[in-house]
């Protein structure tokens, strides 16, 4: 059995910068990732909101250039007759990125500061002693068993209904979660680089969909199905024009939860942190500072040599402060939509008025 500091599950961007910053601690840190390769397959869009957690705009200089696509400057909404309300967001700082190439550079910034990466391992179980999770089993025949002082679980949205969240009792019940396809179009109309779009109305059965233009002819969006696609393009929506003669250049996939943006009650327990998507955030900028946050909670208790769940609450305290600090975004470009969801087009547009300046 080998022996870790810490042990993080999952190479997404909270995982990678858990395992940074825990191995620039001078812990012994290894992480597993249950994909082949970090950074695909892609889930997102790869937007960064500019929310103020200072070390993420440091963090993006230490990468490669190409990792950043442009500055998004404007927040436009779209309701179901094409009428428009838009908001500035140069003032925030809100960048696009190419999420497979970040997610790639955050891994290569935590090798290079000593964690272990391990790709294409799943970790089925954790390992426990008097109730106190002392490392994980693997899926790998070499690495079977792993002990460790500290498990950080960032594990993705789908811990939430199947991995370490769930095994520990720690998931929120009937938790419901939204998935879908996310389309790179190429040949779309009136698009434009940096602005963010929301279609809302009956286009689909989420209630809206999201696009991020890349350039004046290419674009990502979040259309729920194959069958929500080719009505959209063969609609009379807004969208419907934008699309009408795109070509589809990629599909991948999405998912998140319903309600976004609510944590988890439980985050920690003896010997493990719950951290990212797998403790309910649902943004990039949140699961990078929550892994850092996890990592240097994880440091103090190591070193204190107190693992308990009471020295680990300090975690839960930051997460509450990050998501503080977090919900003006959220708030205006998620929640204040949720009002739209399932309504019919016509009670879209008798919303849809002078209040809009104050929501998004």
């Amino acid at each position: 059995m080998e022996n870790y500091d810490v042990i993080v599950v999952g190479g997404g961007p909270c995982g990678t910068s858990a395992a940074k910053l825990a191995a620039e601690e001078g812990l012994r840190t290894i992480l597993f990732e249950e994909h082949p390769q970090i950074g695909l397959p892609e889930h997102c869009v790869g937007m960064l909101s500019g929310t103020k957690t200072g070390f993420l705009e440091k963090l993006v200089e230490l990468m490669e250039p190409r990792v950043v696509r442009h500055k998004i400057t404007a927040r436009r909404i779209y309701a179901p007759s094409g009428r428009v309300a838009e908001v500035s967001l140069a003032h925030t700082g809100a960048l696009m990125i190419e999420r497979n190439i970040f997610d790639l550079e955050l891994a290569r910034l935590a090798a290079e500061a000593g964690a272990r990466i391990v790709v294409n391992t799943r970790v089925t179980s954790l390992i426990k002693e008097n109730g106190v999770v002392k490392g994980v089993q693997t899926s790998s025949k070499e690495m079977n068993e792993v002990q460790g002082k500290i498990v950080i679980a960032a594990d993705g949205i789908r811990a939430l209904f199947k991995g370490i969240a769930l095994w520990e009792g720690m998931s929120r019940q009937n938790q419901m979660i939204i998935s879908g396809l996310k389309w790179h179009l190429a040949g779309v109309k009136d698009v434009k680089p940096g602005v963010l779009e929301f279609h809302l109305g009956s286009l689909c059965e989420r209630g809206f969909v999201t696009v991020c233009g890349f350039d004046q002819e290419t674009c990502m969006t979040d259309i729920s199905s194959e069958s929500d696609f080719d009505r959209i393009k063969s609609g009379n929506w807004a969208l419907s024009k934008k699309l009408k003669n795109c070509t589809v250049v990629r599909v991948t996939g999405f998912s998140h939860p319903i309600p976004m943006g609510l944590m988890l009650e439980k985050k920690v327990k003896d010997g493990l942190i719950l951290a990212g998507d797998a403790s309910g955030f649902n943004s990039i900028d949140q699961a990078v500072a929550s892994g850092r946050y996890a990592a240097q909670v994880a440091a103090e208790a190591i070193k204190a040599g107190d693992v308990s769940e009471a020295k680990l609450s300090k975690y839960e305290g930051l997460c509450h402060k990050l998501n503080t600090e977090d919900k003006e975004w959220y708030t205006l470009q998620f929640h204040a939509l949720q009002r739209y969801f399932g309504l019919p087009d016509e009670e879209i547009e008798k919303k849809f008025g002078e209040s809009w300046p104050n929501v998004i």
